[in-house]
């Protein structure tokens, strides 16, 4: 997305951000920053925003109290920024691989098994299936991996995408101390396969509300707009008054007899 500002005095400036980002739990939305179409240094080409259930204000900068300076000339100028994975694109290609594999191996399992297999019938897929114990093996190893790596970057945290990735790998650990019985894990298998499918995609879709830009000359500290106890009382109170009064008719709704 493109924002357009005008600079009326050139000199140093700083860019700040008022924020929501409270779909991914406990994770990062990243996002890339350019202005004028050119990247204005390495760190703006991965802006984390945190998991929090609130509107926030975020300085581009090292921290809070050391934001990245730019100097920008008089005249208009445009900011543009466009969703990255930043860190976490090596933990997207790795988780892919494995998905990959996973997938490949349930369609071998479900050939043998079928969809519901039969639990008096000894199916031993270690044996008829090329690969089987080292194709599960690598599979988990590479989970435990991945997720012991994202919790690093989470700051120890677990996330929903990092316990998907855990169930997967307990799943498989199951199979593996238990062959003879493997097949009773095929469902199990297929629905944290899909579970882990689907946090990969979320891992790359990176969800944010972005409420404003604010674009800060040198010294000046960002204005912050955030309500106040008291402020968001009276929100509250004069908004529980005007549900006495909403009109249905208007909204296309009609009133119940």
């Amino acid at each position: 997305m493109n924002w357009t500002f005008n600079v009326e005095t050139a000199g140093y400036y700083y860019i700040g951000f008022r924020y929501k980002q409270s779909e991914l739990i406990n994770g990062v939305s990243w996002r890339k920053l350019k202005i004028d179409g050119k990247l204005p240094f390495e760190e703006a080409a991965g802006i984390g925003f945190p998991f929090g259930t609130e509107w926030e204000y975020q300085t581009l900068g090292a921290d809070s109290k050391t934001p990245y300076y730019i100097w920008l000339e008089e005249g208009q100028h445009t900011i543009s920024m466009e969703v990255t994975v930043g860190p976490q694109a090596e933990f997207v290609q790795r988780l892919s691989e494995v998905v990959t594999k996973l997938g490949d191996e349930y369609i071998k399992i479900v050939m043998i098994t079928g969809e519901t297999p039969d639990v008096n019938r000894d199916y031993e897929l270690f044996k008829q299936i090329e690969g089987f114990t080292e194709t599960l093996t690598w599979c988990r190893d590479n989970l435990d991996s991945i997720a012991k790596d994202m919790k690093e970057i989470a700051g120890n945290k677990s996330t929903q995408s990092i316990a998907a990735i855990e169930n997967m790998s307990r799943v498989l650990s199951q199979m593996l101390k238990s062959p003879y019985v493997a097949q009773q894990y095929v469902k199990d298998y297929y629905n944290n396969y899909t579970s882990v499918s689907s946090w990969l995609y979320d891992m790359t879709n990176m969800p944010l509300s972005l409420d404003e830009i604010q674009v800060v000359p040198y010294s000046l500290e960002m204005e912050n707009k955030n309500a106040n106890f008291f402020e968001s009382l009276w929100f509250e109170i004069c908004s529980f008054i005007y549900s006495f009064f909403t009109n249905y008719e208007h909204m296309g709704l009609k009133k119940l007899p």
